[in-house]
């Protein structure tokens, strides 16, 4: 008997625990008084909001974008100020300075580490052609 008195309060305990957790699903807590809502908040729509118009176009401009004389002019003034900007060498302590310092004593290392490595290769190629004669 005492089993099926634990079981049958475990499952009223359990019924009882859901009865009360249901109904807050079905509510917003914002929307009870004194809770969840500011005193200054802007009071909620009666309505939802409608769909976002995706497929609508916008309307035509009224003015032209720009004329060709005005278009000219604005590459021209990118280009001049691309072109200063590629002169410009980096500094000393800069970050880009410090980086192209260090890829070029790694492409000097490889190269020298290369030229060594064909040396090499040429003083064994000619060990063994005095070796085979």
């Amino acid at each position: 008997m005492p089993v099926d008195r634990r079981r049958w309060t475990l499952a009223a305990g359990a019924l009882f625990a859901c009865a009360l957790a249901l109904p807050g699903c079905s509510s917003s807590i914002a929307d009870k008084p004194g809770v969840g809502v500011p005193a200054d908040a802007p009071p909620r729509p009666k309505e939802a909001g409608a769909y976002l118009p995706v497929n609508d176009l916008p309307p035509n401009r009224d003015n032209a974008a720009l004329d060709p004389k005005e278009r000219a002019k604005i590459q021209a003034e990118l280009i001049a100020v691309r072109d200063r900007q590629a002169v410009t060498t980096p500094t000393e302590g800069s970050a880009r300075a410090k980086d192209a310092a260090h890829a070029k004593a790694t492409a000097s290392a490889k190269a020298a580490a290369s030229a060594k490595a064909t040396a090499s290769d040429k003083d064994a190629a000619s060990v063994k052609d005095t070796a085979s004669k």
